[in-house]
């Protein structure tokens, strides 16, 4: 093999001539004429490949001519060369029967030398490439060469292997077709790098798309490069309305000062987001809550802004707000873990005594609000909460601020807003219910007219203190005398008022 160029008239071999960083542009133009070629570190260029003319290209102004002395390298080299390459190389006659393969060949695509002599180019070309090869397979039988061409292969146990390689035909001294040859290097690794990051950019586009936050893509000016549909949708601008409008101009008028201030005080890590609202192209404020940062966007440096559309969440905020405020129930929200009393409704202020100035930074505890009945009911009520959440109808006793006890039905909820929890405590007045429990219990075991107890109590009391252990014990039935004299001559108002004296006088002598 040869390589001289000719420069300024005179005739030079490369490796003494050429500098270093052209040998890769050469070899780039060499592979066009001779197909196979690999570049040592030792600066030397090989080719093989039986070429019989000398062929000429221009580099940098020079004319380098090629050649190839066909008595430095014997056939068995030759062969010993070709078999061993790292590429793919075959041979196929016009029929598009394999003449030849090398070692690579066969062991990329899992064939044995014993499967060579009946296998056809088309037994080994994939579905998916099939049309295109025959293209290609008819362009080179005609003469042409194919510098550059991708296809895909079908391996023995049906598994498809990505080439890319060049065809060309060989002929015969007298100019009759020989055979084609190609040669191919295996891509399958790229080719499923690249449809693994074509199918991550496509998921992200349909996500970056799909999405219901406002996505705004800038530059490092701030100018809006890129938007996703959801600003479009939400805000009424196209992107072709937002180009290269620096992101500022989405605000407000009276709130771009502050917003730049903010974006300033993002970067500079002394806060997270930016809770000024956006401006539609109608002119109506949309609150939202923007977070900003730094990144790349099609290589280049970039600013992202994702606003979360916060319409939404205010409008249920007011709903809540306005049902807290007039609910007839008492409603307080806490501050979690600490407890601290962060808003209370107006019934809670007008059953409890306090203004909302005493009772707002301060826990349940200092206030001494809550008593529960029993120390186990405490106790239940903590780990109930920090189990589920949440607790329901606990009943406890409430404390006013004149020192009045409240009877309570007790629910709460730990709830979240804007990445903070908080237990919003729902509490029933149940005084009065509890006070005609307690009135109908009373009149169930005692007389309404003398408040002693009834035959109802008796009769319970006998059957629990019938037992030899509590024997002997003493029943006494007592008579008021003349109490039908009373009625009748005085009216029964008057008797009513005998039975209450002499139950007091009874009730009061049992005692001493």
């Amino acid at each position: 093999m040869y390589i001289h160029i000719w420069q300024n008239g005179d005739c030079h071999h490369l490796a003494q001539t050429v500098p270093t960083n052209w040998h890769c542009q050469i070899a780039k133009k060499c592979f066009r004429l001779f197909r196979w070629y690999n570049l040592y570190s030792d600066d030397k260029i090989n080719i093989w490949l039986y070429w019989k003319y000398c062929r000429k290209i221009q580099h940098q102004g020079c004319v380098i001519v090629m050649g190839l002395i066909q008595n430095k390298l014997n056939e068995k080299d030759y062969k010993g060369l070709v078999d061993n390459a790292s590429y793919l190389i075959q041979c196929v006659d016009s029929d598009g029967k394999f003449i030849y393969v090398n070692k690579t060949w066969k062991e990329k695509l899992g064939y044995a030398n014993e499967d060579i002599g009946n296998l056809f180019l088309w037994d080994i070309i994939h579905s998916q490439s099939k049309e295109h090869c025959q293209k290609v397979f008819q362009q080179v039988i005609s003469g042409g060469e194919i510098d550059a061409v991708e296809a895909v292969f079908q391996t023995k146990n049906g598994k498809a292997l990505y080439v890319e390689g060049s065809a060309n035909c060989r002929f015969d001294d007298a100019g009759n077709f020989v055979s084609t040859r190609g040669i191919f290097r295996d891509i399958t690794d790229r080719k499923q790098m690249e449809e693994k990051l074509q199918e991550s950019e496509k998921n992200f586009r349909v996500f970056f798309e799909t999405m219901n936050d406002l996505i705004f893509v800038n530059d490092e000016q701030g100018k809006i490069v890129f938007i996703n549909s959801a600003v479009t949708k939400i805000l009424g601008y196209t992107l072709e309305e937002l180009n290269n409008i620096h992101l500022l101009e989405v605000y407000p008028k009276s709130e771009r000062k502050e917003a730049e201030q903010i974006f300033e005080e993002i970067f500079a890590g002394k806060r997270d987001t930016c809770p000024l609202p956006l401006a539609t192209k109608s002119g109506r404020f949309l609150p939202v809550e923007t977070r900003i940062w730094r990144g790349k966007w099609d290589g280049e440096d970039c600013i992202f802004s994702v606003s979360k559309d916060l319409s939404t969440e205010q409008e249920a905020l007011q709903k809540f707000n306005r049902l807290f405020v007039s609910n007839p129930a008492l409603m307080a929200v806490s501050m979690m873990p600490e407890g601290v009393i962060t808003e209370v409704n107006d019934i809670f202020l007008e059953k409890i005594g306090y203004s909302r100035d005493e009772i707002t930074g301060k826990t349940a505890e200092e206030l001494n609000l809550f008593y529960f009945h029993k120390q186990e009911k405490k106790k239940e009520f903590a780990e109930e909460l920090q189990k589920t959440g949440k607790v329901r109808d606990f009943e406890l006793k409430i404390k006013t601020k004149n020192g009045q006890m409240l009877n309570g039905l007790y629910s709460g909820e730990i709830i979240e807003s804007q990445g903070k929890e908080y237990f919003l405590a729902v509490i029933m007045d149940i005084t009065k219910r509890k006070q005609a429990e307690e009135k109908i219990e009373y009149l169930s075991f005692h007389d309404d007219l003398t408040g002693l107890y009834n035959r109802r109590f008796i009769k319970e009391e006998i059957e629990r203190l019938d037992t030899k252990r509590n024997l002997p014990f003493t029943i006494m039935v007592l008579d008021v005398n003349g109490l039908k004299l009373t009625n009748d001559a005085f009216g029964h108002e008057m008797g009513d008022r005998l039975l209450k004296k002499s139950g007091r006088y009874h009730e009061k002598s049992m005692q001493g």
